[in-house]
Order: C-alpha cells, then sequence, then structure tokens
C-alpha cells in the first residue's frame, strides 16, 4: 500500500521525527547511566563480612536516589548525597552458611557467596607481598582447598591523590588464588581458620619495596621530619621516570636489533643493551602517601577485626623516625576506618644473613628497626608483634613464612581474640645491678623462661662506663629473671640482647617462642 502522505510533507517531518527520536534515545541512555547504583571493588561476591559489628555498605547512585541493602533477615537503606555517594551499615552478623546481600536502587545488584567471619588486612612490603608459589611446595600448593578463606588482593596503585576504587575481586582460597596471594598473609589465615573454626577474609594490600612513608596519609608527611623523604623523592621521580622512557626505548632497540642478528644467521657482534634499566630510586611506588591514597583509602571502610604489618626494611637507615612513623601509620588506619583500635599486629624484622658474627654488637640500623617495634609494641594500644629474629636465613625474603605466618596468628589470638595461649615470647621489662651482676625481669608470656644459646655466644652483652660491649656467657634463669655477668666488667651500667643483624639467640619461652632483641642505653653505638 502507497502512503498517502505528501511527499513534500515527508521531507520536512523526517529531520525532526529524526531529531526526536535521537533526543529521547540520548535522554534514556543519560538517565539509565547515572540512575545505576555501584559497588566498590571491595563489596562483591564471595566477600567476608566481619562478624560482631554493624557492617559499612557504601557506593554511588544518583544524588537523592533511595538504595536499599538486605542480607538475611536484616534491611537498610540511605539517599545519596549531593555528589550521589551513599553509605550505610548493615547488621550485625553471626557466621552461618554463605547467603545474599541485594542492593536496590534504580537497578538491583544480588552479590552471592558471601560470607561472615573475621577480616584482616595485610599489609606492608615484600616480606608481606612476595606470593605463596614462592615459598610453599607444588604438593602444598595443590592439595590448599578452604572455601571458607576468601581472598581479595588490591592492584598496585600509587597516586598523589585519594582514590575511590581499587582493583580486585574476592576469590575462594583455592590453588590458583592462594599461589598468588601473600605468603605470610595465606599462612596466618590458614592458622586463624584452624583455631577460631569460622570464615576468614583476607586482604592483600601490599607492595614490595616500599618505603613506610608510601603508606602514611598526607597529613603525617606534612610532618617536618619526613621532609628530606619527600623532596628526595620529588627529585628523584622525574628522573626515574626519564631513566625508564631511555630504557625502554633502547630495549626495543635492542630487541629488533638482536632478531635481526639472528635472521643474519648470527654473524658479527652481538647486540647489546644500551641503557641499564633504572634504579628504583624515584619509582612511583615510593611516592610519599602514595600507596595510602592508591590502596589503602579505597578499601577503606570495610570492616576489619585487624591489620597484619610487615615492612621496614625500606626504612633502614632512619630507624631513628621509624616508631614514630609507624605510630602514625596505625592511627593514620584507625582514623580512616572509623571503627575504633581495631588491633595492629607486626612482623619484627628477621635476621637477614646466615654468617656468624664475633663482635658483641654489630649489623648498621637493623637492630634499632627491631628496637622500634619493641618500642611501638610497648607504646600503642591494641598492637602486637611477631618476633622472627631466629627464622630468617641468607636471603632477605626469608622462606619460612609458614612459621612467621603462624606466630602472626598467635599474636592476633592472644591480642584480637584474648585466648589464654602464649602468643608472644618473652619481653624485657626492667633491670636491676646487683654488683657485678646484672637482673633482667621478663613478663610471663608463655609462662618458664627457657635458656638455649642457638650459637657459641648467649646474646647477651654487657657494658661499663667505658661503653666497651662484652660478651655475658655466664647466664643463670630466676624465675622470671635472667641474671648475666661478665668478668671483664666489673661494674656494669648496661646490657643488650641480641643486638646484631644476626643475632645469637638463647632466650624462649616453653612454647619455643623468642624474646625480642632489646638494650637498656640508649647510646648511639
Amino acid at each position: 500500500m502507497r502512503s498517502s502522505m505528501p511527499t513534500r510533507l515527508k521531507k520536512l517531518l523526517m529531520p525532526v521525527t529524526k531529531t526526536l527520536a535521537v533526543t529521547l534515545l540520548t535522554a534514556l541512555l543519560s538517565a539509565a547511566s547515572q540512575a545505576e547504583v555501584r559497588l566498590p571493588s571491595i563489596v562483591g561476591s564471595h566477600m567476608v563480612v566481619q562478624q560482631g559489628m554493624e557492617v559499612p555498605i557504601w557506593g554511588w547512585a544518583d544524588p537523592g536516589e533511595k538504595v536499599t541493602v538486605t542480607m538475611r533477615d536484616k534491611t537498610a537503606a540511605v539517599v545519596a548525597d549531593d555528589d550521589g555517594k551513599w553509605q550505610l551499615e548493615i547488621g550485625p552478623f553471626d557466621p552461618g552458611e554463605p547467603c545474599s546481600m541485594t542492593i536496590t536502587g534504580a537497578n538491583t545488584i544480588k552479590l552471592t557467596d558471601v560470607l561472615v567471619g573475621e577480616v584482616w588486612l595485610c599489609g606492608g612490603q615484600s616480606n608481606m607481598a612476595t606470593m605463596l608459589k614462592g615459598y610453599a611446595d607444588q604438593d602444598e600448593l595443590e592439595r590448599i582447598d578452604f572455601p571458607n578463606i576468601r581472598l581479595f588482593k588490591v592492584e598496585m596503585n600509587s597516586t598523589d591523590e585519594p582514590q575511590k576504587d581499587c582493583q580486585g575481586s574476592w576469590t575462594r582460597c583455592d590453588p590458583s588464588s592462594a599461589a598468588e596471594f601473600a605468603a605470610n598473609g595465606y599462612y596466618f589465615g590458614k592458622h586463624l581458620h584452624s583455631q577460631l573454626k569460622m570464615p576468614v577474609g583476607l586482604i592483600h594490600d601490599c607492595v614490595s619495596g616500599t618505603p613506610g612513608e608510601a603508606w602514611a596519609s598526607p597529613e603525617t608527611i606534612k610532618d617536618p621530619v619526613y621532609e628530606e623523604f619527600v623532596d628526595r623523592f620529588r627529585q628523584n621521580h622525574p628522573k626515574y621516570l626519564e631513566a625508564t622512557r631511555e630504557y625502554e626505548q633502547a630495549r626495543r632497540s635492542f630487541r629488533n636489533a638482536k632478531q635481526q642478528w639472528i635472521a643474519n644467521g648470527s654473524q658479527g657482534p652481538k647486540p647489546e643493551l644500551s641503557a641499564p634499566r633504572p634504579a628504583n630510586t624515584g619509582h612511583p611506588r615510593g611516592r610519599p602517601s602514595g600507596l595510602y591514597n592508591g590502596m589503602i583509602v579505597p578499601v577503606a571502610p570495610f570492616a576489619l577485626k585487624g591489620a597484619l604489618w610487615w615492612q621496614g626494611e625500606g626504612n633502614q637507615g632512619r630507624a631513628h623516625q621509624y616508631a614514630r612513623l609507624l605510630t602514625s601509620i596505625i592511627e593514620d588506619w584507625r582514623k580512616l576506618w572509623g571503627q575504633g583500635d581495631f588491633v595492629f599486629i607486626s612482623g619484627q624484622l628477621q635476621n637477614t644473613t646466615t654468617r656468624k658474627h664475633d663482635q658483641p654488637v654489630g649489623g648498621g640500623g637493623m637492630p634499632a628497626m627491631r628496637e622500634a617495634f619493641l618500642q611501638v609494641w610497648r607504646s600503642v594500644p591494641n598492637t602486637g608483634m611477631a618476633v622472627a629474629c631466629d627464622i630468617g636465613d641468607k636471603d632477605t625474603h626469608f622462606r619460612n613464612k609458614k612459621e612467621s605466618g603462624r606466630r602472626l596468628a598467635l599474636a592476633a589470638l592472644g591480642v584480637a581474640y584474648e585466648h589464654q595461649i602464649a602468643y608472644s615470647g618473652p619481653r624485657f621489662e626492667s633491670m636491676e645491678i646487683e654488683g657485678d651482676t646484672v637482673r633482667l625481669k621478663f613478663n610471663d608470656f608463655g609462662g618458664r623462661l627457657v635458656f638455649e644459646p642457638l650459637r657459641n655466644h648467649s646474646g647477651f652483652v654487657i657494658a661499663g662506663d667505658d661503653r666497651v660491649w662484652h660478651w655475658a656467657d655466664d647466664v643463670q634463669l630466676d624465675g622470671n629473671c635472667v641474671v648475666v655477668r661478665c668478668p671483664e666488667v666489673k661494674e656494669p651500667i648496661a646490657v643488650r640482647y641480641g643486638w646484631h643483624v644476626n643475632p645469637c639467640v638463647s632466650l624462649f619461652n616453653e612454647d619455643g617462642l623468642p624474646a625480642s632483641p632489646f638494650r637498656t642505653d640508649d647510646w648511639e653505638r
């Protein structure tokens, strides 16, 4: 059938009709995209939500849009603010079978396989970031099957501005996901799971080769004490970027030249790479507050039981600042989460060589770094520490992550869950001088003291007014005290224990946990 509409009228209406259609379609698409409720990556299927507390859930929607969250028998609702940000709290919940969470606004999101249990963030540098596949044998990896342990790995991101979201997703703990996860975090979670008999969620939020300043807030870094560090990064970062550009350009030329050389039958001089690989100085991961902005801010305020921390190698040489810095990092993170003084467990730095040393004291800044961790444990509430000065080896990235992870878990069980266990080795408390002997009093972590030298010396050294250190190998145990003396020092005034990069270790509790290195003086050497 032919249309009765005149041809001229059709031509007049056609542009109007097309314009109207495009306008309507654009409006519909714009409304749909603006109204869509979105969630951060950390809130997703397979996640673990923290038991026993109201759980923050947040995201984005249209300004003024009502968002409702439902999980099990609980429902909470909120209206998005003028910027489209919304946040509410729902719960508390008890552990139980996997369940779903539904988020409803203009659209509906359904998260599945959600568990309720204990959530811990795993932070720091390489000895936290190194992955399980480098520390477990193939047979152990293949046997991993913990459906009630869930893993979330935050992708590396260092920025000058706080980020709203991060890259990552929750997965079940199986051979594939565990292999790429923090070894220390995995062994921590495995031990915690076996002791608590409930789901455990672990957040891998760590980057190798990073200084502590990268994980502190911008407010902390404004402290003049860090001015030199900040200035050095700002000066070196452009140099790093330029060196990286030159290296990548040289590497491309090298690859092309090598391919041509091979194609010509390997005749003539073999091509060589003309530019060195850039040094880490000025690397983006060392940006002051960069990892705090890019990796910590986006996962807050996801409810936590606590945080683990294994970092410090990147701050050697600045041990005099480290106790202050670590205290500030703990305060920064607690303030950001806004859920009170959640538990913070640190790994005290391990011995990093197997070489034996005859000197009573030594090892550069490593002993002082260990002292900084001890100071934080003593002074900051709700903190714990895992001593590792007896389980290191010739590699900075020591292999015995199974034991260090277990010790982190013991500290968590004692501090966060108040289990009546030996969760730390003996900790020095006070000193009394008795003539030519020194009485050192320890707390009662783990029952009676055990003296068991692992090398030729006791690890205890004594000095008098001349500040010359001598081995104190005459050691006696008396209840919760250690009594030490040295024939060469008739009038002792100071004692140190384990004050070396690879210390002689001798003092334990009944459960085999070592005492932390310590000193009673404040001398520079």
